[in-house]
């Protein structure tokens, strides 16, 4: 009891350092700017320039187009910096709870419930792996893969995953583990890995590796553009405009590209039927949630 007492107090104490080291790294008051907005403050004060081109003229007018342009773009930079490392606290944060959970069995004697991560109870899946494995081969043979491939998108995941262990050792050994540039590379070699499989090999990485792969359709708003074209709870959406959804969040970022309003089709898993609708570009009205399903 009392090991695993002093590991529930060290695994503690290490959640107590993600989040501190998160919010010491985010930027205050969301002063972000970006090089260009730093030069050009530096060259001259943005009131004094526009003061300098005259109230009214032409010059002024584009110097204010400037300035807002310059804002506009700082103000993206740091909401992109604050969704990454959004994301990567989250992954940072399920290791942990994993590791708690290994604990949990010595320590839930007095018959308490064993310990899990948040993101564990919000995609409680049946589909999910019972045994931890960093890759589970004996999936996508049953899935249909030929022996071959399932054994070279096993060693490529391996290879990527010791790079992650690599380079966590260094972060940890020189300090800088729970920073910006830690999530910043340890994103960096996952989308390297996914650039080099493509999205279909990569979604049966995921899905070997144990990881959620599907994005899970868990509400509908009424009178939302998911609604009207006959989406519901308990879909789950495959293909957005023809590109495959791995992701919550990659979801919300193909919404908000490309020419808004334009008729776009989303294929969706329904039981076991696939279906396709059509919604315009742009804001669903869908609460999402992640889920794990076998590759096709």
């Amino acid at each position: 009891m009392l090991i695993a007492a002093t590991g529930i107090g060290v695994m503690g104490a290490i959640i107590g350092a993600l989040v501190a080291g998160f919010l010491i790294s985010r930027p205050i008051n969301g002063q972000v700017s970006s090089q260009a907005n730093i030069q050009t403050t530096r060259q001259q004060p943005a009131s004094d320039a526009v003061a300098d081109a005259g109230p009214g003229s032409a010059d002024g007018a584009a110097v204010e187009t400037e300035i807002e342009a310059a804002e506009l773009a700082a103000i993206r930079e740091e909401l992109a910096f604050e969704r990454d490392a959004r994301f990567a606290m989250a992954e940072e944060l399920d290791l942990v709870w994993a590791e708690l959970a290994k604990l949990s069995p010595e320590e839930q004697k007095d018959g308490s419930p064993p310990l899990s991560s948040p993101s564990a109870k919000q995609s409680a899946d049946p589909h999910k792996p019972s045994g931890e494995k960093w890759f589970d081969s004996a999936s996508l043979l049953e899935a249909g893969l030929p022996a071959h491939e399932v054994e070279r998108l096993r060693e490529l995941y391996e290879a990527e995953q010791l790079e992650e262990l690599y380079l966590r050792d260094v972060a940890t050994r020189e300090g800088w583990l729970s920073t910006p540039r830690y999530r910043k590379d340890l994103q960096r070699l996952k989308e390297e890995l996914r650039v080099e499989l493509g999205d279909e090999d990569y979604d049966r990485v995921m899905y070997a590796s144990g990881k959620n792969n599907r994005v899970a359709v868990d509400d509908v708003l009424l009178n939302s553009a998911a609604a009207a074209a006959g989406l519901r709870k308990g879909d789950v959406i495959l293909r957005y405009d023809g590109q495959l959804m791995l992701t919550p969040q990659q979801l919300r970022n193909a919404t908000v590209t490309g020419e808004a309003e334009r008729t776009t089709a989303v294929d969706v898993l329904r039981g076991t039927e696939t279906m396709r609708f059509y919604v315009p570009r742009g804001p669903l009205g869908v609460r999402t949630a992640q889920a794990r399903r076998p590759p096709k």
